[in-house]
């Protein structure tokens, strides 16, 4: 009896195993993840209630960008997909909100350089769906969340974005700013300014306050791009209802650009 049991054991621990494997691609969550851990880890964050519905969707088997704002957009579907695993690997030790928030606007300024320079090795054409709106010098443009800007001799080119993005427990909105110069193939590649300057806000939204505008700003010299962001906890980008602003790139012969994203609404 003793030796069968023991010849039979690995049979018993590879059915078990590709047993639990079966149970995990089977799930109807992300990474694993049951409904209880969903459940415990948000309840750890918002022990007043949280939007239960917006959490399980971005939970859900399988990923699905339009979950989280403007997330994919920025960073790529695969990037977008690893830093959900991230915050969710965090929330479950349950990280403080604020150090999440900030390893996370660390690993979006990276990713999102990385997939831009993936889609665009040798630059943007001119006409290229990136560039947004394009705003027309003397003339305003109505507020769109890209708008980009040509110098009158078309070598450079400025553009500035607005996002919102939300990932399980906390929601962002971020302004970015860009100069590019024109390549001998006529395209345009992120290149170095004397000095890039972009400052806006961001209106949160929480039931139990008042609407707070947050000013955010940055400024860098000798840079590609500059940006600036203000994270809130929140499971939906009802908490962060807008997030615009401006910016100006130094000795790039064009003025200031706006850009914004959602609506001012309370």
């Amino acid at each position: 009896m003793f030796r069968l049991f023991r010849r039979s054991a690995p049979v018993f621990l590879v059915l078990f195993a590709l047993v639990a494997v079966e149970a995990r691609a089977g799930s109807s969550y992300l990474f694993g993840a049951t409904e209880e851990d969903i459940d415990t880890t948000m309840r750890y964050y918002f022990p007043k209630g949280y939007d239960r519905d917006a959490a399980f969707r971005q939970m859900s088997a399988p990923f699905d960008c339009r979950n989280f704002g403007d997330l994919c957009r920025e960073v790529g579907d695969d990037y977008a997909y690893r830093m959900v695993e991230i915050v969710w690997q965090k929330a479950k030790r349950q990280t403080p909100l604020d150090m999440i928030a900030r390893a996370t606007e660390q690993q979006y300024d990276d990713l999102s350089l990385r997939w831009f320079e993936r889609l665009y090795p040798d630059g943007i054409d001119d006409r290229d769906p990136y560039w947004g709106v394009v705003a027309a010098a003397g003339t305003p443009t109505p507020c769109q969340d890209t708008v980009s800007a040509t110098s009158s001799d078309g070598k450079t080119r400025v553009t500035h974005k607005s996002r919102r993005h939300v990932i399980l427990a906390v929601a962002w909105g971020r302004i970015q700013l860009e100069h590019y110069t024109k390549n001998a193939s006529g395209k345009f590649k992120l290149s170095k300014a004397d000095r890039l300057e972009t400052s806006g806000s961001v209106l949160v939204i929480d039931p139990d306050e008042f609407p707070l505008f947050v000013i955010i700003s940055d400024t860098k010299d000798d840079a590609k791009q500059v940006a600036a962001a203000h994270a809130e906890p929140g499971v939906s980008l009802d908490k962060i209802r807008f997030a615009g602003g401006c910016g100006t790139a130094t000795g790039s012969g064009i003025g200031e650009i706006c850009s914004c994203s959602g609506a001012v609404q309370f």
